[in-house]
């Protein structure tokens, strides 16, 4: 599934990336971005936070504007957390990873950056199937789901809940309105255009 990112949301990922770097610094973490220098670690950011605005398009959901990464970027409406992971169109491997000491998540979404402002949902495993990977096979510390054992994230029941794709029926409630907090909203109460 191709997603397209307009201006806005553009704007929205370039915003969150440089808030993260700058919350990373402050609170002295350890800088486990990749790159050579402050700029291209910001470049990779900015990948990350514009692949979970397209999961975010894609299925409704309100996207989380903190500053904290390494933790869930989605609440699901089956209250399950969401971990986004993205990938570079140039990169060697498109597998889904997920470092050892991050895996308490509960559905972890791949996304690929595949050209400007174009990222395709790759797929998706749910926590059990990647904490049930080796570790260290490919990438050490972290566990590996190859691409083309992912579930498809085009289907009308992905995550529990309507696909954006997939037309609302007679009768269906409207989406709750956002929580505030990291993480903690469900739906969006508007629809993205």
């Amino acid at each position: 599934m191709l997603v397209h990112l307009d201006e806005g949301f553009r704007n929205a990922a370039e915003s969150m990336a440089v808030d993260r770097r700058r919350r990373c610094r402050e609170l002295g973490r350890v800088d486990q971005s990749s790159g050579k220098d402050e700029g291209q670690k910001t470049d990779w950011e900015f990948i990350g936070a514009a692949g979970e605005l397209a999961v975010a398009k894609t299925f409704n959901l309100c996207p989380d504007f903190g500053e904290q990464s390494g933790l869930a970027d989605f609440k699901l409406p089956s209250r399950m957390s969401l971990d986004v992971k993205t990938v570079n169109h140039d990169s060697r491997g498109k597998n889904l990873l997920v470092k050892e000491s991050a895996v308490d998540c509960d559905v972890y979404v791949l996304v690929e950056h595949v050209g400007f402002s174009r990222y395709k949902l790759v797929g998706w495993a749910s926590g059990q199937e990647v904490r049930n990977t080796p570790v260290g096979e490919v990438v050490e510390g972290c566990h590996i789901v190859k691409a083309d054992q992912l579930r498809n994230c085009n289907c009308p029941n992905f995550f529990e809940g309507a696909n954006r794709s997939a037309g609302r029926r007679p009768g269906d409630p409207d989406p709750p309105p956002p929580l505030s907090g990291h993480a903690q909203s469900f739906r969006c109460a508007v629809r993205y255009a």
